[in-house]
Parts: C-alpha cells; structure tokens; sequence
C-alpha cells in the first residue's frame, strides 16, 4: 500500500476531499503517459534504467510494490 499509516500522517491537517483528489489519475492520462514512455525510450524498464537509473532488483522492488 503505497498511503501507509505514517504517510496518512502527513495528510491529517488536509481536507481529504484535497487529497484525495491528487492521488487519482485519470486511465487516459496514465495511458498517454506509457505510450510517451514507449515511444521515447522503448519501454518502461528502459526508462527506468537508462533515465532513473534504477538497477534490475530496484525495478522488479517497484514492480512487486505496485502489482501485488
């Protein structure tokens, strides 16, 4: 979960109508956002790696983070 106990936190003194608003995407933009992606680095591991500069076990962490 990427909104533990201890990031909730930093919200508790925000509206969380505010909030809650900033941490949705609309599918079309994620979408957008890949197609960009692919186009100019090939995939999204490659930009990963050559642009973040995330090493194999950092990207399958973030993988195993966001698909479980």
């Amino acid at each position: 979960m990427i909104l533990n106990d201890t990031h909730l936190a930093l919200f508790a003194k925000v509206d969380r109508a505010i909030w809650e608003s900033l941490m949705r995407v609309h599918p079309d933009y994620m979408d957008a956002m890949f197609e960009q992606l692919i186009e100019s680095h090939g995939s999204v591991e490659e930009y990963l790696r050559d642009c973040l500069a995330m090493d194999r076990m950092s990207i399958e962490q973030l993988r195993s983070n966001l698909l479980d």
